[in-house]
């Protein structure tokens, strides 16, 4: 009984030692772990941080706030405002790369004025979540150019360096230099590919409503309308580049604005810019920064406004074209007028000209013509061309019924230009009535094809009768009777 006691004391004291020893282990590599997550201390390095583990600067009074997930640097004291992630990102990383060398020990007492430190010298302070890392710069320089910094840790006494002379052009830069210039900043409520949601109002009138479904855009007013997602997304991008030109007076009343332009991720919340002319000048106002005022370019109440028409495919002016609702066709060319009407099912000429003995009118042309004229694509467009069009000598008239006219197309000037994969081309400007100011440029080939059309033809000739009689006899078939059979029957029956 002893003997299997004692077996099973040593048995149980193995194994706690065992359990001991594995949780010795673990415990160790525990803190091994926790040891390297922890910042490696770079040797002679003023400032020895995490650059990821920096939350906020103390710099001239000014607090800067990092906001790491939306990846956005904010002003929080004295004002609130955005500030330029890559400027305070590049500032920052500046300053953790500078080495020095320390001339005091942590207890050694220093005579800071000895070395230039005044009241007002320059201070920032670095934050991370458990400490405060204060440097100061000295007025003075060492005799070898380098600068004097005090770095002290929370309450600590602080530490003497001498480190490099650059150190001046971090305390140089003041809060205002990093406030952020751009007029839209998508990092604020979300990136731009995630904006599902584009509007835009001049004058209190909706201009521009667009959604998206299933990465595809479309027009709220009229959701037949195929609207280019790139030059959506470009448009989106050439805002995100927007910049203005400083801040005026906060205090400044500013009423009706000239453009209003909303984006969001979503049908309701998102975040808005108004633009507003005053004095000659531009101003704008962000949503999310409501209390600044910034002053714009002269020109961006153009850029923030955009025709709807230059989203839409370059084809698409005439996709909402619809053939089968035309009624009436009039073709202006020069002074001559040729007006056809639908009529019966058929395409009637009713211009009132009077067709030459032997010809008569093909309507079929009419529906060639209307297949060909929908098939015109638009390869760009153009603004403030009116002048062009009020002597244009080739129009397109179609009516939706006897009197109404539902779409008129000018035809205009020649007009040069270069079309990707193609060239130099030969093109002309077409305007039409559906979109005020904004003119398309085709290639002139495929629009005079329509002005070229002939729809009158001659009358095919009956052909006589004898003629006909005769084509008719000479294209009967004669049997002739085989000679030699006919011998060989005879030759047979004399036999016999």
């Amino acid at each position: 009984m002893k003997r299997l006691l004692g077996k099973d004391f040593l048995k149980t004291a193995f194994f706690a030692l065992f359990v001991s020893v594995v949780l010795l282990f673990v415990v160790f590599e525990i803190k091994k772990f926790q040891g390297e997550e922890e910042v490696k201390e770079v040797k002679n390095r003023v400032l020895n941080l995490n650059f990821d583990h920096v939350n906020k600067i103390k710099v001239s009074g000014y607090i800067f706030i990092r906001d790491r997930d939306l990846k956005v640097w904010r002003a929080v004291s004295p004002v609130t405002d955005y500030l330029n992630f890559r400027a305070v990102e590049d500032w920052l990383a500046a300053a953790l790369s500078f080495d020095g060398r320390r001339l005091s020990d942590k207890d050694e007492h220093v005579r800071w004025t000895d070395f230039g430190f005044l009241k007002n010298s320059p201070e920032i302070t670095y934050y991370d979540n458990k400490n405060a890392y204060s440097l100061r710069l000295s007025n003075k320089n060492a005799f070898d150019g380098s600068s004097y910094i005090k770095y002290k840790k929370n309450n600590e006494s602080g530490f003497l360096f001498s480190s490099d002379p650059e150190w001046a052009r971090i305390f140089e830069k003041k809060p205002k230099d990093f406030r952020s210039l751009k007029v839209f900043d998508w990092t604020v409520p979300e990136p731009s590919s995630k904006v599902k949601v584009l509007k835009i109002k001049v004058k209190n009138k909706e201009k521009l409503s667009f959604y998206k479904e299933s990465e595809i855009w479309k027009s709220e007013k009229d959701p037949k309308w195929t609207l280019n997602t790139v030059k959506i997304e470009s448009f989106l991008n050439d805002l995100q580049q927007q910049t203005h030109k400083g801040f005026a007076d906060s205090k400044m009343r500013l009423q009706n604005p000239e453009v209003s332009l909303f984006v969001s991720n979503q049908k309701k919340s998102g975040f808005s810019i108004n633009i507003y002319e005053e004095d000659k000048k531009v101003y704008g106002v962000a949503s999310y920064r409501p209390e600044h005022i910034f002053e714009l370019d002269k020109k961006a109440v153009d850029e923030f406004s955009p025709n709807p028409i230059e989203f839409r495919e370059s084809s698409d002016l005439i996709k909402d074209f619809d053939v089968d609702l035309v009624k009436a066709v009039k073709i202006r060319k020069d002074s001559d007028n040729q007006v056809f009407r639908f009529k019966d099912d058929l395409w009637v000429k009713t211009d009132g000209e009077k067709i030459a003995a032997g010809f008569e009118f093909n309507g079929a042309k009419v529906f060639s013509l209307l297949e060909d004229f929908k098939k015109i694509q638009y390869k760009r467009y153009v603004k403030d061309r009116e002048v062009i069009f009020k002597s244009a000598k080739k129009k397109l008239y179609f009516y939706k019924d006897q009197k109404n006219i539902e779409y008129t197309y000018s035809v205009g000037q020649r007009y040069p230009c270069t079309i990707k994969s193609r060239g130099y081309m030969k093109c002309v400007l077409v305007a039409t009535n559906k979109v005020q100011g904004y003119y398309g440029v085709a290639l002139r080939q495929d629009v005079e094809k329509i002005f070229k059309y002939g729809f009158i033809q001659k009358i095919p000739k009956p052909e006589p009768e004898k003629e006909k009689a005769k084509e008719n006899k000479n294209e009967e078939i004669k049997i002739e009777p085989d000679k030699k059979s006919d011998k060989q029957t005879d030759k047979k029956s004399e036999t016999r």
